[in-house]
């Protein structure tokens, strides 16, 4: 079902659908608008040169680009204080967007900035020789035996796709990328683990 229609430039008409996403035609060729796939667009309006759609799965805002094609520039959801990410309607005045839900009315402002949602990256316990190494503490190198680090967040983002960059370095040397390894002796190694913009990293004694 066609939930609302929105006249978007002299040319294009925004088709927003109920569980079919959002679509964009000219009366003569239609398009999907990217990644709208599947929600239930209930309202949309159009600021300066973004594009901004009331939908089950919060408010999402689209940017056209160069090749004067809309392109998903972020999702306001409830962890961006909106009572609930069911949308049934949006208004908006200058850059302050009214959004109207089961739970009530919120406001947003389209020129806020998401602060990062990673708020810390940590070294959760080092295990070497099947022994947990403390702070200070001395180990002692031996062939074939094992170093694990558990690492551990506080991350409040909700995305699961993230992905942890594990990256070791002998002294000076250029860091390199790893999974397995194989460590020298009388050699001082770090370890650095990255996600995102945090990184921590680990130092082994010799």
């Amino acid at each position: 079902p066609v939930k609302h229609l929105l006249v978007i430039d002299t040319n294009n008409l925004l088709i927003c659908t109920d569980g079919f996403g959002a679509y964009i035609t000219d009366l003569k060729t239609i398009k999907p608008l990217p990644k709208s796939e599947f929600l239930s667009v209930q309202d949309a309006k159009i600021y300066n040169d973004k594009l901004v759609l009331a939908t089950n799965k919060g408010v999402w805002q689209y940017k056209k680009d160069p090749s004067n094609m809309y392109a998903i520039q972020r999702i306001f959801t409830r962890k961006d204080g909106l009572s609930s990410n069911l949308i049934n309607s949006i208004a908006l005045k200058d850059s302050t967007l009214f959004v109207g839900s089961d739970t009530g009315i919120n406001t947003l402002n389209l020129h806020t900035k998401r602060l990062n949602s990673l708020l810390a990256l940590y070294i959760a316990g080092v295990n070497f020789q099947n022994k947990t190494i403390q702070n200070n503490s001395t180990t002692y190198y031996k062939k074939n035996n094992s170093l694990q680090v558990q690492v551990a967040s506080i991350d409040y983002s909700d995305t699961n796709d993230l992905v942890y960059v594990h990256e070791y370095g002998a002294g000076s040397n250029e860091l390199k990328e790893f999974s397995n390894v194989d460590l020298s002796a009388n050699t001082w190694y770090h370890i650095y683990i990255t996600r995102n913009t945090a990184t921590k990293f680990w130092s082994n004694s010799r």
